[in-house]
């Protein structure tokens, strides 16, 4: 995650995004304009060390427009609707003896942030070939 970004860790290629086309910056630009404060919290903890599983949920207002390039290299655009944006998940981190994290497992639905983003699929692109509109699970 840290090489490449919590975004392109996190997100898969789709008609609105593409990792392989953002980098880590252009990525973190990319939502932080969008919805200036988008805010994590932990739900519920269902397990302790060493094995910490927790539901969390992670949501904002979006405030500007989204642009991004998605897996056709084409760039995306979406007008803001200033509305919520809120997606839920479970982890699974597994840590040592110093709660340091090991390793992460990560469920979630990725498309669910790009629907609220678009919710009447109001998406503009610079080109006119189209994009998988189906992201990888």
């Amino acid at each position: 995650m840290l090489e490449v970004g919590t975004y392109n860790a996190l997100l898969t290629a789709s008609q609105y995004y593409d990792p392989a086309h953002n980098n880590f910056n252009d990525s973190h630009k990319s939502f932080k304009r969008m919805m200036p404060t988008f805010a994590w919290e932990v739900l519920e903890v269902y397990s302790g060390p060493p094995v910490v599983a927790f539901r969390w949920r992670h949501w904002g207002e979006m405030k500007n427009d989204y642009v991004g390039y998605n897996s056709s290299s084409e760039k995306v655009k979406v007008e803001a609707h200033g509305g919520p944006i809120d997606i839920e998940g479970v982890t699974v981190a597994k840590v040592n003896d110093k709660l340091q994290v090991q390793s992460l497992d990560i469920w979630y639905d990725p498309m669910a942030m790009f629907r609220q983003i678009s919710k009447e699929d109001q998406i503009s692109g610079e080109s006119s070939s189209s994009g998988c509109p189906f992201g990888q699970g």
